[in-house]
């Protein structure tokens, strides 16, 4: 008898990264002259993005709260992410906050942090054009009105976990106040943190639990930051099954990132995006350069 179907829940329904190939165990190498899936691309594929910050209203018609997790492919909410953290890739993103229409709007972005695109017209500089990254005045270090250290263009961190209890992908997208958050984060426990020989190397980004969580900030407005706890080490068995998920993660974050963020961006407020400052966690009077483990945290 045939293995029962592995069904989905339709429309609605998450993409669960690829673990082996299941035609190998029928004892063939298959060479395929077609697929079937000629006028299928990435952008069929369903990666969502955990997006905090969140505005709009749940199924009920209730106010989604800042400190939760929307999922932009299920649209169910959810307060801590229980996971291993896969891959990062870095964009440059120059947005604002358009008070009048509740909305981030995106004036120019570059996927290769090496050409960015303008996605509005501003000034003298048309939608669609292309500049370069190096030198950017939209990304140099400025002081506003109130002393404070701004810049207009700052760096994203996409990142893609695995949800340990679904076997799920999922994008978070630390940037602005988020981003000391996760850079914090990995100098703790990732970069130049494991010891071998004598010589500082860096442990990779899926070896460890992960407990990604959300706290709102005080005295700074109605946003909520993400809090990055990290776990054990993850079981032997368990780390080469995340090695392959974060190639495969890889693959499919480049294919889908412009879809995606236009995802993320959309669902996106205010809270996500208050006036750019300086990266230096020792600058920010409500710690969200630390790295919000808890007290006493074995893992430090």
């Amino acid at each position: 008898m045939a293995k029962k179907d592995k069904s989905t829940n339709g429309g609605g329904a998450a993409l669960a990264l690829p673990t082996h190939d299941e035609l190998s165990e029928l004892g063939e190498d298959f060479v395929f002259e077609v697929d079937g899936l000629d006028e299928i691309g990435a952008e069929e594929v369903k990666l969502a993005a955990k997006v905090f910050n969140m505005k709009g209203t749940d199924a009920n018609g209730d106010p989604i709260p800042p400190n939760v997790f929307f999922d932009t492919v299920t649209e169910k909410t959810q307060k801590e992410l229980h996971c291993a953290l896969l891959h990062i890739h870095k964009t440059n993103l120059w947005s604002v906050f358009n008070n009048d229409k509740d909305e981030t709007e995106r004036l120019c972005r570059s996927f290769d942090r090496i050409t960015g695109v303008m996605q509005k017209t501003v000034g003298d500089l048309v939608e669609g054009q292309e500049r370069p990254c190096k030198g950017c005045p939209q990304a140099k270090w400025e002081t506003d009105d109130d002393g404070k250290r701004v810049r207009r263009c700052s760096v994203v961190y996409n990142i893609v976990g695995l949800e340990h209890e679904t076997g799920m992908p999922f994008l978070l997208r630390f940037r602005r106040t988020a981003e000391p958050v996760i850079k914090s984060y990995l100098q703790k426990h990732h970069i130049g943190r494991r010891i071998i020989k004598g010589q500082a190397k860096d442990y990779p980004l899926f070896v460890f639990d992960c407990t990604v969580s959300l706290r709102m900030a005080e005295g700074k407005g109605k946003y909520a930051l993400p809090v990055l706890q990290r776990g054990d080490v993850l079981p032997k068995e368990r780390i080469h099954l995340m090695h392959e998920h974060a190639k495969s993660a890889k693959e499919l974050l480049e294919q889908s990132l412009e879809r995606i963020e236009d995802q993320a961006v959309s669902r996106e407020g205010s809270g996500d995006a208050p006036a750019d400052a300086s990266f230096n966690p020792s600058d920010f009077t409500d710690g969200e350069g630390e790295d919000f483990t808890a007290e006493g945290d074995s893992a430090a």
